[in-house]
């Protein structure tokens, strides 16, 4: 698997980039400052794993935990200074993978009932994640509108009601 393409907007020194027709090996490269960096760490906070708080009542009163909920949708910690400007406007994102079906099934993240419904030995696969980071206040923001979708060579496109949550388009 590999990132085919991706864009980005509003995300740190990224105000809007796209980048295409990737291969499986790339090098960035270019000046100081031009946000080779900030295209790694965008790329990390997608795939990063993503939290909901979990509200617990205990014999000692309520407590919030974080709660593991995938990377595709939930609160990102640490999040501050990341937009761009600090102007706190949605970070929307696209993201392209090509991959095959078996490394699919290996991505424990997905939700299972996505996985299951996808055509079995495909090898031209593609899954996209699209969506918007929004600002939560202080460190915190969270990943939202997030559709998962796989294009499949000659199947179409799959995906799951209840699973993403469709982009205003």
């Amino acid at each position: 698997m590999y990132i085919h393409q991706f864009s980005v907007k509003n995300y740190r020194s990224l105000k809007n980039i796209s980048i295409g027709n990737l291969s499986n090996a790339v090098i960035l490269y270019g000046e100081n400052d031009s946000g080779k960096s900030n295209i790694l760490s965008f790329l990390d906070i997608v795939f990063q794993q993503k939290y909901t708080d979990e509200v617990i009542q205990g014999p000692d009163g309520t407590f919030v935990q974080n709660k593991s909920s995938g990377f595709w949708t939930g609160q990102i910690i640490d999040f501050s200074n990341n937009f761009y400007l600090n102007n706190r406007k949605p970070i929307t994102f696209s993201v392209l993978i090509k991959i095959e079906h078996s490394e699919l099934l290996d991505l424990k993240s997905l939700p299972k009932k996505f996985v299951e419904i996808l055509p079995k030995n495909h090898t031209d696969n593609v899954l996209i994640i699209e969506g918007q980071i929004v600002s939560l206040g202080g460190d915190r923001a969270e990943m939202s509108k997030c559709i998962l979708q796989c294009r499949i060579k000659n199947s179409g496109v799959f995906t799951i009601p209840g699973i993403y949550y469709p982009v205003s388009r």
